[in-house]
């Protein structure tokens, strides 16, 4: 894990089920993983030169978790927030849903521990979910870790709400971005890993686009580019995200 000279995709190594993090930082100053202070400012680097959107995890004093899209100008775009008390979010603003009378939100519990811990969030990316890049101006970004993906794989990167006290062990490959110590006892594990990518899950994510198109123009969105992301559940209070880009055009 080192920060980079240059950033030279043909000489990165993308392996389909070996993990591994690029960063670019101030001062070109070395890395070391696991990131143990917040921000964590992350994106997912795929063979072609394309990455994902840009995403931000920072921490309160009160011991919550906040995870922003930071492609978003505004600020306003997708975002999750892991609270102290054990309720969970995740949100956009009111302007980029069909009802602008209240902020969209989808609210879940903090899984139970169950012999294995549990991703309260995970944040899927696709290998398609990705866009074009200028390699000269990811250079310039400061403290931002690329996790490398693979076209065959769909990168998942997970948030486990630990005690303290324990040790996360995954059993598959996988690469700690950050270890964030939280002031209610627990340790916030930010941890990386692939998943074989479902045949038909672009296909079903299409048969959406009509439903989105329509919300797009009820709240009469001009034709241009944006960041859509999913919303779901992989297991019971185990939410996910999904955010990928679009074209819109009424």
């Amino acid at each position: 894990m080192a920060s980079t000279d240059t950033f030279d995709v043909k000489q990165i190594r993308f392996e389909p089920d070996a993990m591994g993090a690029l960063s670019t930082s101030v001062n070109n100053k070395n890395v070391e993983l696991p990131l143990t202070r917040s921000p964590i400012n992350f994106a997912v680097l795929w063979p072609d030169g394309k990455a994902s959107s840009r995403w931000g995890v920072r921490t309160s004093k009160k011991g919550d978790v906040y995870l922003v899209c930071r492609d978003v100008s505004d600020s306003q775009g997708p975002k999750a927030s892991l609270h102290a008390d054990g309720w969970q979010f995740t949100s956009a603003h009111p302007k980029h849903t069909s009802d602008a009378g209240r902020r969209f939100f989808q609210k879940w519990e903090r899984p139970e521990l169950d012999r294995v811990a549990i991703a309260t969030l995970s944040v899927l990316f696709p290998p398609w979910a990705s866009e074009d890049i200028d390699l000269a101006k990811v250079e310039r970004r400061k403290d931002e870790l690329f996790v490398l993906g693979h076209h065959e794989r769909i990168v998942v990167v997970g948030f486990f709400l630990v005690d303290s006290a324990r040790e996360l062990q995954p059993n598959i490959p996988h690469i700690v971005l950050g270890k964030l110590p939280l002031m209610t006892g627990d340790t916030l594990h930010v941890v990386a890993w692939k998943e074989l990518l479902a045949d038909d899950l672009q296909e079903r994510i299409r048969a959406h686009f009509p439903q989105i198109a329509s919300t797009l123009q009820q709240v009469g969105r001009s034709a241009g580019d944006f960041t859509l992301c999913l919303h779901g559940y992989r297991r019971p209070n185990s939410a996910y995200m999904m955010p990928f880009s679009i074209h819109y055009k009424p």
